[in-house]
């Protein structure tokens, strides 16, 4: 029994050796930190493949970057340096990016249908909004930034909020506070709602408890949505963003 655990510990080795010096040899920044296992948010690039997106922001210095595929099945996260976004190892497919900057704003491009939230009746407006707050209480905070309606169906992008004292698996107190984003998915039930689906495409402690936090100011930017990557690096140039006071 020993020789099998240590020929399979050895075999693990060289598999990750080979894996490295293939990444190497490609001159790709392969971060694994940003893998897709249970309870991670963010899916691994794959150094295999040739596709991704680079561009910059006309202003403010951009602290996280995450593309969504279209699908809401996989979150990439970026490489940021100053203004400028990079995402590499990307497959062919649309993605929508969510760029967060330092002064606490998030522009996105995610397309969440095309009918207006303010279309609906008051009561499956306060229905949805309800049904938005109620549906993760362990975030005692929340905002819907945008949401949208297609037919019987609403898109919310949303943010959520821990401030309360987290405690460790330990029962030591975190010194963090702890935001989330999310594309929840709602479907009509008579005059209520029912979520479902939620991608969580991010969530990050921010280290100082006691500080509540305000959320981010979201601002919707088309040109970061429906971009279509194939086997190369899509280049978006700089993009435009609004001068906006908050």
């Amino acid at each position: 029994m020993n020789r099998i655990l240590v020929a399979l510990v050895l075999l693990t080795v060289t598999a990750s050796l080979c894996r490295a010096e293939i990444d190497n040899r490609k001159g790709f920044d392969y971060d694994k930190r940003f893998v897709n296992t249970a309870g991670r948010i963010y899916t691994a690039a794959d150094p295999a493949v040739s596709g991704g997106i680079e561009g910059a922001i006309s202003r403010g210095e951009i602290t996280f970057a995450i593309a969504v595929d279209r699908d809401r099945k996989h979150v990439y996260r970026g490489e940021i340096k100053g203004s400028h976004f990079s995402f590499r190892g990307i497959p062919v497919q649309k993605y929508d990016l969510v760029l967060i900057t330092n002064d606490n704003k998030a522009y996105e491009g995610f397309s969440l249908g095309d009918g207006a939230f303010t279309s609906l009746s008051s009561t499956l407006q306060t229905n949805l909004l309800l049904r938005i707050k109620k549906a993760d209480e362990f975030f005692n905070r929340s905002t819907a930034h945008r949401i949208g309606v297609d037919g019987d169906r609403a898109y919310a992008f949303v943010e959520r909020l821990r401030d309360r004292d987290t405690l460790t698996q330990g029962g030591q107190l975190m010194d963090v506070e702890i935001r989330r984003l999310e594309i929840s998915q709602f479907d009509q039930a008579t005059d209520n709602w029912q979520m479902t689906e939620a991608r969580h495409i991010y969530r990050e402690p921010e280290k100082g408890r006691g500080k509540h936090r305000p959320f981010l100011h979201s601002i919707h930017v088309p040109e970061l949505g429906n971009i279509r990557v194939v086997d190369s690096v899509k280049q978006l140039g700089t993009v435009a963003v609004p001068v906006t006071e908050r």
